[in-house]
């Protein structure tokens, strides 16, 4: 009965440490902003939305209004664009939001968006955050600005 109670004792603290880094690794992701760390992770646990795998990534992180832009070039070998459009929420637009194109523009010239493309977009808020999506669904390129 001794024995048992220590291999208890062991297995939830190895499980309460395996979650408390789990826990902090998540934490840690969420609140990297910049370009620098965990960046598709930090866009993922603030969006909600899947980035799938990517060939090329652009960032950029401008400090003074604390938005975060990306060009991703998504891998687009085995990925079936159909369901990742509908499960991320994507909905068919026939340009770029132009606020958010304003946003991206100040970027730098790797993530500005074109004007003419097979355009998706997917955009939302939580709290003091907001964020925008434009998929090019024929190139598979994917630009996202993050508002913190």
């Amino acid at each position: 009965m001794h024995r048992l109670k220590w291999i208890l004792i062991i297995t939830t603290s190895v499980c309460l440490l395996w979650m408390g880094g789990c826990y902090g690794l998540i934490k840690l992701a969420a609140n990297s902003n910049t370009c620098d760390r965990f960046n598709i992770d930090n866009i993922e646990v603030h969006s909600r939305t899947n980035i799938p795998a990517v060939k090329s990534v652009e960032c950029h992180y401008d400090a003074a209004t604390n938005i975060k832009s990306n060009r991703f070039e998504l891998d687009t070998k085995g990925l079936d664009m159909a369901q990742y459009i509908n499960r991320n929420g994507f909905v068919k637009t026939a340009a770029p939001d132009n606020r958010w194109s304003s946003v991206l523009a100040r970027a730098g010239k790797d993530i500005q968006v074109p004007e003419t493309g097979d355009f998706y977009a997917s955009s939302g808020q939580y709290k003091t955050e907001s964020w925008y999506f434009l998929l090019d669904k024929s190139t598979g390129m994917l630009w996202c600005a993050l508002q913190y």
